[in-house]
This record gives structure tokens, sequence and C-alpha cells, in this order.
């Protein structure tokens, strides 16, 4: 896959933008879809999943996919280091939200928080309670559980996020509390590191939260203005997964500026990552959105969410597909 020149939407869009897939009104993914021009090959439910089919010409296109939701009714999590290739194949992560260790983390936070906190004061109050229950440990990412996280005390990153966001859709679920994946710092060409990083993005629809709950950092950003370059989520990479997979579906010729393509870490596979210069906008707006030249193909969503899924029942990432144009 080779760079090309189209060019996205020059502004980055910034705020929520709403999930094509609302499981409250059916008909408004499909709908969508049709309206931007695309056929829909196929519209039925698997295992109690709605899995929609679009089939996608050749040609120029424009896709905006959300980072992963975290949802603690999701069944099939994924969870751990993404470049362990055998946790594929194993029993997803479990959100044991009823378990003791899980309900006595939820009541201390919530005696901490008051009505009327702001969205900042909240995610501060949550990293207190988080840093003195669970140590930063870069070797602890084989968790199985919310409670397995507690009891041990010590979690690398993705149980921190995991834990820290599933407490927060305990106690405010009307918030977007989403997963970024990507690298602790700015990949030039190749991945320097054997393994990814993953913090939190915090929405309720005025402004954003990123909070890295393994280096303590929190930033709030209001959607009426502009982030600072000096910010420090500048500094961090974020990986550009969906369209990784969008790859393989619709056979992807051409990327435009929005995207980078960087050689894999040792003899690994190359990877797409959101530009640099758009990282915090990507993450602040909650969308990686590319112009995309494909070859056409199948565009395969699981309830409106891109999957990586390799069998029926193990553990998967879903991406929301979030708007989807001929350019």
């Amino acid at each position: 896959m080779k760079e090309s020149t189209p060019t996205p939407n020059e502004k980055y869009e910034l705020g929520d933008i709403k999930f094509l897939f609302d499981k409250n009104d059916p008909e408004r993914l499909t709908k969508k879809i049709e309206a931007a021009g695309y056929e829909i090959i196929s519209d039925s439910y698997e295992n109690g999943e709605r899995i929609t089919e679009v089939s996608i010409p050749e040609g120029n296109h424009v896709f905006s996919f959300g980072f992963r939701q975290i949802d603690p009714t999701e069944e099939r999590w994924f969870h751990g280091g993404l470049d362990n290739k055998e946790k594929r194949e194993e029993e997803p992560f479990t959100f044991d939200t009823e378990s003791l260790e899980f309900r006595r983390i939820c009541n201390e936070f919530s005696l901490c928080v008051e009505s009327g906190d702001t969205l900042e004061t909240i995610v501060y109050k949550l990293d207190t309670v988080i840093q003195r229950k669970v140590t930063s440990d870069i070797q602890e990412e084989d968790a199985h559980s919310l409670s397995e996280i507690l009891q041990a005390g010590r979690a690398a990153c993705a149980s921190k996020t995991v834990l820290s966001g599933s407490i927060l859709k305990e106690l405010y679920p009307d918030l977007r509390v989403e997963s970024v994946y990507g690298y602790y710092g700015i990949v030039n060409e190749k991945v320097s590191l054997p393994f990814g990083h993953e913090w939190l993005r915090v929405s309720d629809g005025t402004g954003a939260v990123l909070y890295d709950s393994m280096y303590k950092k929190i930033v709030y950003y209001p959607f009426d203005t502009k982030p600072e370059k000096t910010d420090p989520f500048d500094g961090y990479t974020v990986a550009a997964l969906p369209f990784g997979k969008l790859q393989s579906m619709i056979r992807l010729d051409a990327v435009d500026s929005s995207l980078e393509m960087v050689s894999g870490y040792a003899d690994s596979a190359p990877e797409l990552v959101v530009a640099e210069d758009k990282t915090v906008e990507t993450q602040l707006g909650g969308h990686m959105t590319a112009v995309v030249g494909a070859k056409g193909g199948i565009l395969r969503l699981v309830n409106g969410n891109i999957s990586n899924e390799v069998s029926v029942i193990g553990p998967r990432l879903l991406y929301p597909l979030l708007h989807i144009a001929k350019y």
C-alpha cells in the first residue's frame, strides 16, 4: 500500500460524532450508508448480533472510525498485549462488575465525587483512587477480569485503562469512555518497542479528558478550544487499527496524509498510525478519519463496528463506524 495525495476535510471535527449504529434506531445504520451511495449486500442477525455487509466499489472513500468503547456488557473484550497472537484464541476478558473487589473500589470512588463536579475533577479523583489501589507495572498485563486486576494490586496500561473506564461507566453511564491504543512516544518510520500502550478518552459532550493511568497524565480539552502543541498527548502515537482491518476487506492501495505507514517492530508487519500532526486532534475529536483508495470489496460490520475477530467466540477489537462517503 502506498501513500497518495487525496485530502480529507481539512478541519478536524472536534467533539463527539454520533455512531452510525444506534440500537434504539435500527434503521439509522443502513439508511446512512445507502444515503452515501453504497449498496447493502446483507443485513441480518447472527448469534444475537447484527451483521451488515456493504459493497465498496473501486475508488476513493472517506472513512471515520471511533475508538474502542469501554462496555462492561461486551462479552468478547480483547485484553492485553496486541502483539501476543496467542491471546486471540484465549477466553475474553471478564467484566465481573458484581465482584466484591469491584464493588468496593466503586464505593470508594463514589464517596470522593460530588454532585456538580466537572469532568476534569471527576477524572482527577478517579486517578487518586486508581493509583492508591493499583501500582503501575509493565510486566502485569495478563489479568482476565476486573477483580483479578484489583487482587494483584499491580497492572500495566491495558489493565489500568479497562479498570478505570469500567469504574467511570458504572457511576457515570452517560459518559463516552473509550480506550485509545498506540505507542508512548512518537513513532518515526519504525516501531521501536515490542509493546504498545493504552489510555482513556472520556467525553461528556462538551469536552474530553485524555487520561493515562499508567503514567498519571490527565488533560481536559473543551471542544470550543484548539489544543496546544505543547500538550503532553501530542507526544503519543495513535495506532490506526481499524484501517489495517479495512485493508484486508477492501484492498487499500492508497491512504492520504492523515495516516502514515511505519515498519513494525523487529520482523512484524508494517502498521498504519495517525500522522504526527493529527495526533491530538484525533484523540480530542474521538475519531480516526482518512481518505483511502480501494480496489473494492465487502465491508463487514458487527453492530456497526469493524471487527478484527478471528473466530466466532474469541476476543476481538471493535471500532465503531462514524462516517462513510465517496470522495
